[in-house]
């Protein structure tokens, strides 16, 4: 589920109701070769639980598509399904016991939360220590600040809005914007940055230099 909030930017509540069939009526894009959309929402068949009740379509790849319909056929899914009550065994993602991971329209799993912290805890004990406070729903941000940062450079600020408020199924413009301002200001703020350090570094070299004297 995780990588699929970093390819794809859905939800937690969204990716655990995921129905097997949202997958089986995966379409290609008509654009882009090897890109297909899900079709979320109360308004798609079957509907997949989406924030504000929004209706559209997830971008996902050919790669991830494939190894989602992989899943959903291999032998530790069936046996979850088979431990399932008959309304949740369509659903793409089962807990151990066949259960979902959480209340459809919920972003919040008791279970997820077991997982992301096993997770976390193997991140730190490899080193990587700056996963210690990472949280699901980064995945997501980081999807959209990516993708808004690529749609800036091919199209624009404006074009991007347009982009990532339909990848992200954000009911207002207003939430899509904010992604585009950050990547706008990031070159911005990194030249401060750096502009500071170069200067901090040279005071502590000239008072390193003073106290040497």
């Amino acid at each position: 589920m995780l990588t699929l909030g970093f390819f794809t930017g859905m939800r937690l509540g969204s990716l655990t109701d995921l129905k097997v069939r949202t997958l089986s009526n995966a379409a290609p894009d008509p654009s882009i070769a090897g890109l297909f959309r899900l079709a979320v929402g109360p308004g798609a068949d079957p509907p997949v639980a989406t924030k504000f009740g929004v209706t559209g379509q997830i971008w996902i790849t050919r790669t991830h598509l494939d190894r989602l319909e992989e899943y959903v056929h291999s032998v530790r899914r069936l046996e979850r399904e088979a431990k399932a009550m008959p309304q949740h065994r369509d659903l793409v993602f089962l807990s151990r016991f066949g259960n979902p991971y959480a209340q459809r329209g919920s972003d919040k799993s008791v279970a997820m939360n077991v997982e992301m912290h096993a997770f976390k805890k193997l991140a730190v004990a490899n080193g990587l220590a700056a996963m210690r406070g990472f949280r699901f729903h980064q995945s997501r941000s980081t999807f959209a600040t990516e993708l808004a940062r690529i749609a800036i450079r091919a199209g624009g600020a404006v074009n991007a809005i347009a982009m990532v408020k339909e990848a992200l199924l954000h009911k207002h413009e207003a939430t899509s914007l904010k992604y585009i301002r950050f990547v706008e200001k990031a070159p911005a703020k990194e030249d401060v940055a750096n502009a500071f350090t170069r200067e901090f570094l040279g005071l502590l070299s000239r008072r390193e230099s003073t106290a040497d004297d």
